[in-house]
């Protein structure tokens, strides 16, 4: 349930007031000035201070069982520790608020469909997506074992049924595209809502976190096969919707894209790429702002079409589209395989933003 403008106001002055209240206790114990009180120790109302040192005795002042250390609410109820604009700062002490709509949890700048609580669902936590040209799967990050979705259902009137990559953003919407259009997925059941028509073909997609490019909500990129790094930005008009496309830079003149590319908040942005356009995959860091090649992390063993990436914390699983998914250690650049499928892997996805494991 949320809560209004009211309830918010009055949980407020409820933390005021038992901050106050501390704050009082703290003076009495810091003097003399009562006659029950001791060095020793002292029971105020019940709550035993103890010798005091100047250090807080409510390490849990709002008594939510979150502790003052890593509460992102201090002095405010906030047992579940909601953050929807994950900056820290829990939702009942941000002093922005962020409309909801539908109450999914996704900010209504950030949700496709503001309105409906059905739609378009969320990925689950630690968890990475790949798919096929026309099949969506997802796989655990603990076990790696992989798990059929469904097929794609794409809207009626779609002219290439054919899904070229996906991309999560920090809410877990999974944004997809075509070879001719952008799309939204519901990564649950793998219906698809057709958002716009792109201007130019890609063979690669992914979200920046938001406030590298200056913006306040994650930015859809796609790579072009000649290693573009193109923002696209859906745009109203009239009825309909566009995509309108601004070349941020590219890989620079060595480098083409394989197929996919990841951005995670604290961890960076890599793609896979060939170099000269030629031979085996290589594992590269990217300047998410400009798409320039940054590092080689390494080679990707005998792997060229590795069209499918997703990132962890200190690793990233690559998808052949031979079927075989590996890891790489992004520290030595070892890659190690780890399921050989019968699946052709067009893409992976992962959230840009991880979740705690």
């Amino acid at each position: 349930m949320g809560v209004d403008g009211f309830g918010f106001r009055a949980l407020r002055g409820g933390a005021r007031l038992l901050r106050a209240g501390w704050e009082q206790r703290r003076d009495w114990a810091r003097s003399d000035t009562r006659s029950d009180a001791s060095s020793d120790g002292v029971d105020f109302d019940g709550i035993d201070i103890g010798d005091y040192d100047g250090a807080d005795p409510y390490e849990d002042l709002d008594f939510d069982e979150i502790l003052d250390a890593v509460d992102n609410c201090r002095g405010i109820f906030n047992p579940n520790q909601a953050d929807t604009d994950r900056d820290g700062i829990g939702d009942l002490c941000d002093d922005e608020t962020i409309a909801d709509t539908d109450n999914d949890t996704v900010p209504d700048p950030n949700d496709p469909f503001p309105a409906d609580p059905a739609r378009p669902g969320l990925v689950n936590a630690n968890t990475v997506y790949a798919h096929t040209s026309n099949e969506l799967f997802y796989l655990g990050i603990k076990q790696l074992e992989v798990h059929r979705i469904g097929a794609f259902r794409f809207p009626g009137g779609t002219i290439d049924s054919r899904m070229t990559d996906i991309a999560v953003d920090r809410y877990g919407v999974m944004w997809g595209i075509g070879y001719q259009d952008v799309f939204v997925i519901n990564p649950n059941n793998a219906e698809v809502w057709r958002m716009a028509a792109l201007p130019q073909e890609f063979n690669g997609l992914t979200l920046i976190p938001r406030g590298v490019l200056g913006t306040e909500r994650d930015i859809l990129v796609g790579i072009s096969v000649a290693g573009g790094w193109w923002r696209l930005d859906l745009v109203q008009n009239g009825a309909t919707s566009q995509v309108q496309t601004s070349l941020l830079g590219n890989y620079g003149s060595t480098w083409t894209s394989s197929g996919d590319a990841f951005s995670i908040e604290g961890v960076g942005t890599y793609a896979s790429v060939k170099r000269g356009g030629f031979g085996s995959d290589e594992l590269v860091k990217i300047d998410p702002a400009t798409g320039l090649v940054t590092g080689v992390v390494g080679a990707l063993g005998s792997y060229a079409q590795v069209w499918g990436l997703a990132g962890w914390a200190n690793r990233v699983y690559g998808f052949d589209a031979g079927g075989d998914i590996f890891e790489i250690d992004l520290a030595t650049g070892t890659l190690v395989a780890k399921k050989s499928t019968n699946y052709a892997w067009w893409g992976a996805g992962v959230k840009t933003i991880l979740d705690a494991e």
